[in-house]
């Protein structure tokens, strides 16, 4: 069994002070994994304890209204008032060429653009800017503790679900979950 070294306590004060919390805060409204066997951001956490200068955004669902070719070799995603910004991370599920975790960019208020080329226009889908911190400060490196709590009820027995982080739309293969 390997042994780690135990941090110094200036090391898990830094830690500590890189800390952040979120959490499902109400368990009556159900979030419903659209598809299985595709990874899916969740949204609608609540923040707990936030130090160190980090920004919480509770995510929300997309409603998205069609895909479309973006001229350059990437496809345009229509998702009326969707909020997001370049470079925010979100997934789309439940569709034959656009699942998965995307990075958004040449945003407008009513259009995003995600890397992958476009094939066609498969209507009405929904997608996801899941929950998720920001750091406030642009020297943001370091070790960083986040808590997150949720509970599942899976519709049948043999339910498989795993939990991954994220760092931007990479899994962090670092994280432990």
């Amino acid at each position: 069994m390997p042994v780690y070294p135990f941090p110094s306590s200036d090391q898990l004060w830094a830690i500590l002070s890189n800390y952040a919390e979120m959490y499902k805060h109400d368990s009556a409204v159900v979030t419903t994994i659209q598809q299985v066997n595709d990874w899916h951001l969740v949204n609608g956490f609540t923040t707990g304890l936030v130090g160190g200068g980090w920004v919480f955004h509770a995510g929300c669902q997309l409603t998205i209204t069609a895909q479309a070719n973006n001229g350059d070799g990437k496809t345009e995603i229509t998702a009326a008032l969707h909020t997001l910004i370049d470079g925010d991370v979100i997934s789309i599920a439940n569709t034959t060429s656009y699942d998965g975790i995307w990075i958004v960019e040449q945003v407008t208020p009513n259009t995003f653009v995600i890397d992958t080329g476009w094939v066609a226009n498969e209507g009405a889908k929904t997608g996801e800017h899941g929950s998720h911190f920001q750091s406030a400060t642009t020297t943001s490196t370091g070790i960083y503790l986040m808590a997150y709590s949720f509970s599942v009820i899976p519709a049948n027995p043999n339910d498989i679900l795993e939990v991954l982080g994220y760092l931007n739309a990479t899994q962090c293969i670092k994280c432990k979950s």
